[in-house]
């Protein structure tokens, strides 16, 4: 529903605008705006992980099925074909790690901001909301248990730092 660039520019999407209250406005501004808590040189960091790991996991997944069928194919014996497939697994899996790490640290940094401003309960709220206004497809839905931590770690960290 919004997005911060590379470039520091917060775009908010106008259907959200429409579709929710003024409070889930106002929570995916702060959130947006907590994505500039980095810095210059974080955001840098974040942004050189982020896209390398990222487009190097989406080779990977995309490079999967030839590699498997080419695992499968050329194995010496059957007994190589579970090691192949586990390397190659494992290898898809190393290079979607890091990219997972960076989002769940860069998204969880800018739901803490957002949560100093608006206090937990109004989070819990505005999480709900977001949540029950939400038809995302399956492929949306897979994307953002992906790249986005789930409530109750925020929420465990928040609590941890004190911020209420």
């Amino acid at each position: 529903m919004g997005d911060y660039t590379p470039l520091g520019t917060l775009l908010l999407n106008e259907q959200a605008k429409e579709d929710f209250s003024e409070d889930v406005i106002d929570y995916l501004f702060l959130h947006e705006v907590g994505h500039d808590q980095m810095g210059f040189i974080g955001r840098s960091l974040f942004w050189a992980i982020y896209l390398t790991s990222g487009l190097s996991f989406i080779g990977a997944v995309i490079a999967l099925p030839q590699t498997l069928m080419m695992a499968v194919e050329y194995a010496p014996s059957p007994i190589w074909l579970p090691i192949y497939i586990a390397v190659v697994l494992g290898l898809t899996l190393a290079f979607g790690l890091p990219f997972v790490a960076v989002s769940w640290i860069d998204e969880t940094l800018a739901e803490l901001f957002a949560i100093s401003k608006i206090g937990v309960d109004n989070y819990r709220s505005i999480r709900e909301e977001t949540k029950s206004g939400s038809d995302a497809s399956l492929i949306r839905k897979a994307r953002i248990r992906i790249q986005y931590p789930p409530d109750s770690l925020i929420l465990w960290i928040a609590r941890k730092r004190g911020i209420s």
